[in-house]
């Protein structure tokens, strides 16, 4: 069997941790490996050796962890399977590779912003977000080509927004961003722009 793998390494995305190692290229022995067909991934919760389970078997790396927890630690070690003449064989545990995953990703830009001006106001509606930790929605007004700021104190739950505060005779633009539970905001949305006449 091979060597034990010694470079394992985690790496978060939004849907999963990734591990990622090197395949090993030499047996205890010195040798060329041959005849490795797959390799076994094993997690921890504590990193205990007694606690660590086999998570999955991949035939090449990386090995993508779907069911993991943003701010939840785990670790990760590899063995390497080797088969010949029917019999199977593990290289010895790889070096230990611990994670901590961030929710860093922000959700979509919000899509379909609208907007027009009636009864003194101007009323925004655009396409509910579908992401499934979504917390709200902030708008931004930009009013005769000044800088954008945030219209709303709070979070906005639904995707609609009257702004009474304009006056009359203007050019205002609007944009929405999304904003999820772990405080991430979106790219703002394309603006919208509205005259007041």
């Amino acid at each position: 069997v091979a060597v034990p793998i010694q470079d394992v390494a985690c790496q978060t995305t939004e849907q999963a941790i990734e591990v990622r190692w090197t395949p090993p290229t030499h047996t205890l022995a010195g040798q060329t490996v041959r005849n490795l067909t797959s390799y076994r991934v094993y997690r921890s919760l504590s990193g205990k050796p007694e606690t660590f389970h086999l998570a999955g078997e991949v035939a090449a790396p990386p090995f993508a962890d779907h069911h993991v927890e943003f701010g939840r630690t785990y670790f990760y070690k590899v063995r390497a399977v080797f088969e010949e003449a029917g019999k199977t064989a593990e290289s010895g545990d790889s070096s230990v590779a611990e994670v901590t995953p961030r929710d860093v990703f922000p959700p979509a830009s919000p899509a379909g912003l609208t907007g027009i001006y009636s009864a003194g106001a101007v009323e925004l509606i655009w396409n509910a977000s579908v992401e499934s930790d979504l917390a709200g929605y902030n708008v931004y007004r930009r009013q005769d080509g000044q800088p954008y700021r945030k219209l709303n104190p709070e979070l906005l739950r639904t995707p609609i927004f009257r702004d009474a505060t304009v006056e009359p005779d203007h050019s205002y633009s609007y944009q929405v961003t999304a904003v999820d539970l772990a405080g991430n905001e979106s790219q703002a949305s394309q603006p919208v722009a509205v005259a007041t006449r």
